[in-house]
């Protein structure tokens, strides 16, 4: 990685890392708003963004923030249509990402492995918690007691379930691709699907639609959208997905902290590099 791309992301990193931060910057500026400022900084300078990329942020956290102040359905909808270019990094916003690796074969009876960081991505992840979520954060001594809790028992199903459907793995190679994967697996994608399915979407779907069935709809109309961002690498992994999303989802209803179901997502994925193959195409 360049010294350009690192500056960016680095100060993005920062940016999500200071969301569990209750200090201030001459009392006034939250840190993750200076550190989320130089990397756009940065990034515009670079260019790496654009002027509409810019535009478009503004937009999509204006809309976070009047939704969060009055809570209507037709609001929660123009959240997600806005989400939807983010998500999925459609060209026309003008963010550039940065791809440390692209179809990389790494076994042949693996996928192609890809790992790359963006910025608006992420940018969904900082924008929903900082303006909607912050006063249901985790302090720091529970965060570190949650992710050592979880570690063990998720390591145990996950070994056991790759046993039994004959999928172990464990290359080396992957290692190479290691310390990037970690910071865009944590902090740019576990973050963010977390926070807009599960702490977003799930958690107002059950909000609008208050009956006793309503937290478990929640969570299968949260998993189900979850599950279809992978539509394109096939009914399998989609399916998967779907059945993920749903343990998440229950996570996070059960404890009510968003950090729990990152944390999960997170050991899950990091088990998968480094240990599993991905599903054959």
């Amino acid at each position: 990685m360049n010294i350009d791309n690192l500056l960016i992301y680095l100060f993005l990193s920062l940016s999500v890392i200071s969301l569990w931060t209750k200090i201030k910057l001459f009392y006034k500026i939250p840190y993750w708003l200076f550190f989320l400022f130089l990397s756009f900084l940065f990034a515009f300078i670079l260019k790496k963004i654009s002027l509409l990329s810019i535009f478009y942020t503004l937009i999509f956290s204006s809309s976070i923030y009047f939704y969060y102040k009055k809570k209507s359905i037709v609001l929660f909808l123009i959240v997600l249509f806005l989400t939807i270019p983010l998500l999925f990094s459609m060209p026309f916003l003008g963010f550039r990402s940065y791809k440390h690796a692209h179809n990389i074969i790494v076994d042949s009876n693996l996928t192609p492995l890809n790992i790359g960081l963006n910025i608006n991505k992420t940018l969904i992840g900082i924008v929903i918690i900082s303006l909607g979520m912050k006063n249901r954060l985790m302090d720091n001594e529970k965060l570190i007691n949650a992710i050592a809790k979880s570690l063990f028992f998720i390591a145990t199903i996950y070994v056991l379930w790759g046993v039994l459907l004959n999928i172990t793995l464990y290359d080396k190679k992957l290692l190479n691709f290691l310390s990037i994967w970690l910071i865009s697996n944590l902090f740019f994608t576990c973050l963010t699907e977390e926070v807009l399915f599960r702490g977003f979407i799930q958690k107002e779907i059950a909000h609008f639609f208050k009956n006793a069935f309503s937290p478990y709809i929640s969570i299968f109309v949260g998993a189900l959208l979850y599950g279809l961002i992978y539509i394109n690498t096939g009914v399998l992994n989609v399916i998967m997905a779907i059945f993920a999303g749903c343990f998440y989802g229950w996570i996070y209803l059960e404890t009510k902290k968003i950090e729990q179901s990152i944390i999960l997502h997170f050991i899950l994925n990091f088990l998968n590099f480094l240990l599993f193959s991905y599903f054959p195409e």
